[in-house]
């Protein structure tokens, strides 16, 4: 499928279709993975954005219309953003609509994805916790100004005394030739469920935000360790770092968007 980084803006920023990435992965498990910015490309200079801040899940009850946008940048023409969950709900579920906004206020791209996608489709996420998002555009990043990101059809839970424990430790980055990898060591504790949502940030030497890479790992069990190969197919800077990974389970009930079965 086809949809059409970290210093700060100014406050009125909070927040900036999308080429496919693959994950390679080790220990015969697949990551699925879509979005990567041009081989060709430059750093985007610009926006600045805010570092990414530590959960603070809020009271909330009722789901807003979108997540609250925590900083957003991107590599080339490929958007990435961070999102956080401000409400006290669990976004089971939900559809987004990425709007990304030039300096004269107009839309220069709309991009939505279905169930199948990982660019634009938030799974899983707990109050007070973020989320990586990304989108093609077919103009550079450069020219954004503001992003909006709204829910579509989110499908909410009250939130479970213990979430399953996962953790996670990054073990490096890596530059092979046109590509960036990323070996992450996942430990599943308790398994609510064999498909888990896997992200990395990558920020570059300025901690802007440059990259979202996302997919899905399936068949873990309990007491799981597993390394990972996070491959973006994309290069960038040798200087690139990972500022957070985030693993957590896809809901019971809801598609993985993995074809492969776990027993």
């Amino acid at each position: 499928m086809r949809t059409p980084s970290i210093p700060s803006r100014p406050p009125r920023r909070p927040a900036r279709r999308v080429s496919r990435a693959a994950v390679g992965l080790l220990a015969a498990l697949a990551l699925v993975l879509a979005g990567c910015s041009s081989p060709d490309s430059g750093i985007v200079p610009e926006p600045l954005v805010t570092p990414l801040p530590s959960d603070q899940p809020t009271s909330d009850t009722e789901l807003p219309a979108g997540p609250e946008i925590v900083t957003w940048g991107g590599h080339d023409q490929q958007l990435a953003i961070v999102v956080r969950n401000q409400s006290g709900l669990v976004v089971r579920d939900s559809g987004t609509v990425i709007e990304a906004i030039g300096a004269d206020g107009a839309v220069l791209a709309t991009v939505k994805g279905n169930e199948n996608t990982t660019c634009c489709r938030v799974v899983g996420l707990q109050p007070g916790a973020q989320y990586g998002l990304f989108a093609d555009l077919e103009v550079p990043v450069t020219q954004v100004d503001d992003v909006r990101v709204t829910y579509l059809e989110p499908q909410t839970e009250a939130p479970a005394p213990e979430p399953a424990p996962v953790t996670t430790s990054i073990v490096g980055v890596t530059h092979p030739a046109g590509d960036t990898v990323v070996r992450v060591d996942v430990d599943v504790f308790a398994a609510s469920s064999p498909y888990l949502v896997g992200q990395a940030f990558l920020v570059d030497q300025d901690d802007r935000l440059v990259g979202v890479v996302s997919g899905r790992f399936y068949c873990f069990g309990p007491d799981t360790t597993r390394q990972l190969d996070m491959q973006l197919l994309s290069p960038t800077p040798l200087t690139t770092r990972v500022s957070r990974v985030v693993v957590h389970p896809v809901p019971d009930g809801v598609p993985p968007g993995v074809s492969h079965p776990c027993n």
